[in-house]
């Protein structure tokens, strides 16, 4: 039976992979948290460029060991309330230094109806938007919005409105844009597997729009 021995090999691979993404994942949310901190405690803008350089590796780090997690694990999709799934990683988010200087506000319409989706998945799609939105606007205002779009869709929309004083910093090549395009990537995958889609709009990475079918009967 080598078609059974390989899909048993995979599987132990998958789990493999999903132990040591859970790992690298604890190590390196407590160097995010270190990073934060120190960047409260640094002025000089050359110090300051160099720790939002070794912050975007470490974020590459991190989006991979997500993904070593989501590929190591078996989709499991439940109904859940969209609403509910946004409100918390705008909560999650909130705290983080890269919204100090963010207005980060969450608008849930009433009475929504259900969808069918792997929740970490969704989340996880909506924190790396959200973080694309944030490093453009840098400081200003984001505004979420969770609400149905006709009777078979429910979108999440994300609106980011920099101070009008302060432009978008212009992109270098090689600090981010890879990383961003990876990023967009990635969500645009896990939603196609959900039946959904990504629009961009406004700008490059000032606006993107979640949209997702409404489960049977939710």
């Amino acid at each position: 039976m080598p078609e059974l021995k390989e899909m048993q090999r995979l599987a132990e691979l998958g789990a493999m992979a999903a132990a040591t993404a859970h790992e690298l994942n604890n190590y390196l949310g407590v160097l995010q948290l270190r990073l934060e901190m120190l960047a409260r405690q640094l002025s000089g803008e050359a110090e300051l460029t160099a720790l939002r350089a070794i912050q975007d590796t470490l974020g590459r780090a991190t989006h991979l060991a997500y993904m070593m997690l989501v590929l190591g694990r078996e989709g499991t999709r439940t109904l859940a309330s969209l609403g509910e799934l946004v409100s918390a990683v705008v909560g999650f988010l909130k705290p983080q230094n890269r919204y100090d200087l963010v207005a980060l506000e969450v608008e849930v319409g009433p009475g929504l109806p259900l969808v069918a989706v792997n929740p970490p998945e969704i989340q996880q799609v909506v924190m790396n938007l959200l973080n694309i939105v944030a490093d453009r606007v840098r400081e200003g205002s984001i505004l979420v919005r969770v609400q149905q779009a006709g009777p078979a869709r429910v979108v999440v929309e994300m609106v980011g409105q920099p101070e009008p004083s302060r432009h978008p910093p212009a992109e270098e090549p090689g600090t981010g844009l890879d990383l961003v395009a990876f990023r967009l990537q990635a969500c645009e995958r896990i939603l196609a597997e959900h039946d959904g889609l990504l629009e961009t709009g406004g700008g490059p990475g000032t606006s993107f729009r979640v949209v997702l079918p409404v489960a049977e009967g939710g």
